[in-house]
């Protein structure tokens, strides 16, 4: 039987240690997510109800937008009850809701 270290030193360029940090990879991934949940054009009451939204619902900006996608609805400037858009009138409800 051959032991693993016999195999790897005989093989090193496939025994190496990995060049990459997964840890930082992962920290960089998460930080490019919360970059793109947050829209820096919008002031921070807005950024705050998309915040909110997002914890219930698959949602991103589209421009100045707040597109939620799993239930198709858009909510745009002024972002109050009257600028929601959406053809499921039970989620329209639910989102005006969290609007107030």
């Amino acid at each position: 039987m051959v032991s693993y270290n016999e195999v790897a030193s005989q093989h090193s360029q496939l025994v190496r240690p990995c060049d990459y940090d997964l840890e930082k990879i992962i920290q960089q991934e998460e930080f490019h997510k919360q970059e793109l949940r947050q829209n820096k054009d919008v002031p921070e009451h807005v950024r705050l109800l998309f915040k909110e939204i997002s914890k219930t619902y698959e949602a991103q900006w589209v421009g100045q937008d707040i597109v939620i996608h799993n239930i198709n609805i858009v909510i745009s400037h002024p972002y109050d009850q009257d600028s929601c858009r959406g053809d499921q009138e039970k989620s329209l409800e639910r989102i005006k809701k969290v609007i107030y």
